[in-house]
């Protein structure tokens, strides 16, 4: 029993780490103000820097991982914070690797006194670190104003719903008699219709008792309702 525990105790300590299959691998543990980098401790005498968010301080960091010799760097995919450097850092030739933060943290091993950076800069050098896929610059602008246009649209039917909500807290149950309640509608011959916002109605028939509303608390009400249609017929 005794020689078995000494040949186990042996193999742990004749295990290596693993070998540098990206030797010029930097690190770059991503903040709101502050973006903390991290380089092989051969390529310069401080080889864990910070630098701020501006645009003058992100050139200089891509400057200085130039004078490191780096030539892929890895960042966690976490936020807005990464899409400046990204860009900068992709326009001057590095490889970036977006990473999983959750990815990051389950890789067991990491002590206690290194710093994010560094860790990511090990993990990238030793490969592994596994990419996040993303699209090409062009697809990435058209996903960017597709998720634009989904959010306005979104925005839109919201302040559509309190014009709505606004209309019933009057009980002007304009939605009865006209099709579209934001523009100019015809429903059984009678016109009706929005004047910019001096909310004009003019309807004959059921419209004009759909618009036989009650007013008591008219003030508040129509004061929502024109900030409501003001920012939705935009």
């Amino acid at each position: 029993m005794a020689n078995q525990k000494t040949e186990r105790t042996r193999k742990k300590k004749t295990r290596h780490p693993p070998g540098r299959t990206n030797p010029d691998a930097a690190g770059i543990d991503l903040g709101a103000i502050v973006h903390y980098v991290a380089v092989p401790a051969d390529r310069d005498e401080k080889p864990v820097r910070h630098f701020g968010t501006l645009t003058e301080d992100l050139t200089g960091l891509a400057d200085w991982l130039k004078q490191c010799g780096i030539t892929t760097v890895a960042m966690e995919a976490t936020g807005v914070y990464r899409i400046p450097l990204f860009q900068i850092l992709e326009d001057r030739g590095f490889e970036v690797c977006l990473v999983n933060a959750r990815h990051v943290k389950n890789v067991p091993g990491r002590k206690s006194d290194v710093q994010d950076c560094q860790w990511l800069q090990y993990l990238h050098s030793v490969g592994l670190l596994n990419a996040s896929f993303r699209p090409p610059a062009d697809i990435c602008a058209v996903r960017s104003l597709l998720r634009h246009r989904e959010s306005m649209m979104r925005t839109a039917c919201q302040h559509l719903l309190r014009i709505q909500k606004s209309l019933d807290q009057m009980n002007v149950q304009l939605h009865h008699a006209a099709t579209d309640i934001t523009g100019y509608t015809k429903k059984d011959g009678s016109a009706l219709q929005y004047k910019d916002q001096d909310v004009a109605f003019q309807g004959k028939s059921k419209a004009g008792a759909g618009i036989d509303g009650i007013y008591i608390l008219a003030g508040s009400y129509l004061t929502s309702f024109l900030q409501d249609l003001k920012i939705e017929s935009k």
